[in-house]
């Protein structure tokens, strides 16, 4: 039975991760900035909803993290699945890390230097620029993070614990 609850523990946590990414790239930001009516106000409301995501992320990592490990500390057989599961939950992590500590404050800082200017600026503008060029490592950040999600929730699946 705690075998059974901490693989659902993992797998839960992983699911509402995937999903929750899953979401905002593909319904959440195109419907924003759809309906905002300026581009600089749906960058804020889509900032807005990415820090309270990279919360949950930086509070399920480790959740699954944990889990991965008891699981594999807590079975025979299937060592090099449940291993390759926790590396894929570690990445994940590293990238919610990067993208939360390294580029989202270097975003706002140029989100917040170019203003109203935002949509304004000349595309050879060089914080333009740095700011597509980041916000396009943020987007294959949160990428990354659901296609590993993926592979370990498959991972999860596939592993049957030996009796």
């Amino acid at each position: 039975m705690l075998g059974f609850l901490v693989q659902f523990v993992c797998l839960f946590t992983l699911a509402l991760w995937v999903g929750g990414g899953a979401a905002i790239t593909f319904f959440v930001a195109p419907a924003v900035f759809a309906l905002a009516g300026s581009r600089k106000l749906a960058g804020e409301i889509l900032g807005e909803v990415l820090r309270r995501f990279d919360s949950y992320a930086l509070i399920a990592g480790p959740i699954a993290g944990a889990a991965a490990l008891i699981e594999i500390a807590g079975t025979r057989g299937g060592g090099q699945i449940l291993g390759l599961k926790l590396a894929l939950v570690a990445a994940m992590l590293g990238l919610a890390l990067y993208s939360r500590f390294a580029l989202s404050p270097e975003i706002q800082q140029l989100r917040t230097q170019l203003g109203d200017e935002m949509d304004k600026a000349p595309r050879e503008d060089p914080r333009r620029l740095a700011f597509w060029r980041l916000h396009g490592f943020s987007v294959l950040c949160l990428m990354g993070e659901i296609v590993l999600g993926a592979f370990a929730i498959g991972l999860s699946v596939m592993h049957r614990p030996a009796a």
